[in-house]
């Protein structure tokens, strides 16, 4: 690696969720409220912006590891095996094609040789569905963490809105969830398209 950058994976599928973590765990913990948390930004020096840019982008890189396999767990259960989807689309659009099978990396890469700005696309929407998955996770966390502490405080008062925002933490969570198996679709449908476009053969 010749520079140290970030890419557009790395600010939407790590960074921002991260930052979504530094201020809804504590939140849901009760521990300090959003508003008070996102004050605290306008007061941060140098030195501190990166400790919290490094620790949101450590703190997503973590939680991506954990959601990539609940997400994959989920939804290929419910919608039926991503790859087999995958393939099945492509076939019924290309019924002459010899593809039968793909490999990832293997069309990630030549498309990435023979056509750049194919491959950033399909970056983007990779990007995109690893900021769904991530985002999928915070708030299903959320949504436990809500309950949880509703039922240790057991306050009549609120109890009823507590198991409300806990019921909705779990619906965005699950919106989410669909939303990150359908853009990690995309990028996969574009990348094997492009690559039967630029003429590869068989994966």
């Amino acid at each position: 690696m010749n520079s140290l950058r970030l890419t557009v994976f790395d600010i939407f599928s790590y960074m921002v969720p991260g930052v979504c973590y530094l201020i809804m765990v504590p939140w849901a913990l009760k521990w300090v409220a959003p508003f008070q948390f996102i004050d605290s930004f306008s007061n941060l020096t140098i030195y501190s912006t990166v400790a919290y840019a490094f620790l949101a982008y450590l703190i997503g890189f973590i939680s991506d590891s954990i959601a990539i396999v609940i997400v994959l767990f989920i939804t290929d259960r419910i919608r039926g095996d991503h790859r087999a989807r995958v393939l099945a689309e492509f076939m019924k659009e290309n019924t002459e094609t010899e593809i039968t099978d793909y490999h990832f990396s293997t069309i990630y890469s030549f498309v990435d040789i023979k056509a750049p700005n194919a491959r950033e696309k399909a970056d983007m929407f990779s990007a995109m569905s690893g900021l769904a998955r991530n985002l999928s996770l915070a708030f299903l966390l959320l949504s436990i963490l809500i309950l949880c502490t509703a039922v240790v405080e057991f306050q009549n008062g609120y109890l009823v809105h507590e198991f409300a925002a806990s019921a909705c933490s779990f619906v965005v969570s699950c919106v989410l969830m669909l939303r990150a198996d359908t853009f990690r679709k995309w990028s996969h449908s574009h990348l094997l398209n492009s690559f039967s476009l630029l003429g590869g053969g068989r994966p």
